[in-house]
């Protein structure tokens, strides 16, 4: 948890620095000689985004909301919901320029995880592997999210992003059983808890559950001015 804390307060400060020293400027276009007029674009300060992937920033279906903190940088609050549950968190994307672009990009991501899960789960006991159905638990985790956009900028701003990269998981996953005793389908017994460990099978199970691992994404953003 010292390392999270860290990269929070380093990622923190990086933002800090730049909101405070990023006034945003207007973007001047050329005319036909090539030469700079003072007419503003308007290129989007904020943005609304909806999006899906795997180990995504937004969970398997979720939202953003950006603002342009720099002329070619955008620092967005993700929320989504996914297979380890509800996920909330902070990306920033660079070189957010206002054309199609590649778009390096860092985050940070908390999944909730699960408080109680009442499941199917393949056990051993006494050596023997069977299954029973039982209250379980799944911790939260959190993963720092690096990556990689290919945005697509249409004429009024909005951004199309394919996105591509690796969620590290900064702390263990944790699970186990929430009750203090279980039915064996094989035997049709109740036994405690403390006796029983889950299979090799259900720990990778559990493991495909797990926010952590090779990121891909795509979002729909819509800029307003």
């Amino acid at each position: 948890m010292k390392i999270l804390h860290l990269f929070f307060i380093v990622f923190g400060l990086n933002l800090i620095n730049y909101t405070a020293k990023a006034q945003y400027e207007p973007v001047y276009q050329k005319d036909k000689k090539g030469n700079s007029s003072s007419s503003e674009i308007g290129e989007p300060k904020f943005y609304f985004g909806l999006g899906t992937g795997l180990h995504y920033k937004m969970g398997l279906l979720g939202i953003s909301a950006g603002y342009k903190v720099a002329p070619n940088i955008i620092t967005e609050l993700n929320l989504g919901i996914g297979g380890y549950g509800s996920k909330v968190g902070i990306t920033t994307i660079f070189n957010a320029i206002n054309k199609n672009a590649w778009c390096p990009m860092l985050g940070f991501s908390r999944a909730s995880g699960f408080s109680t899960i009442n499941t199917e789960v393949e056990v051993v006991y006494m050596g023997a592997t069977t299954k029973t159905t039982t209250d379980c638990y799944l911790d939260q985790m959190i993963t720092l999210n690096t990556g990689i956009q290919r945005q697509f900028v249409s004429k009024r701003g909005n951004r199309f992003a394919l996105e591509m990269g690796f969620a590290f998981g900064l702390n263990k996953q944790y699970y186990g059983f929430n009750e203090s005793s279980a039915l064996l389908v094989s035997t049709n017994t109740r036994v405690s808890t403390n006796e029983l460990t889950f299979s090799n099978n259900q720990k990778a199970a559990f493991k495909l559950l797990n926010p952590a691992g090779l990121m891909l994404g795509l979002s729909y953003n819509f800029g307003f001015k």
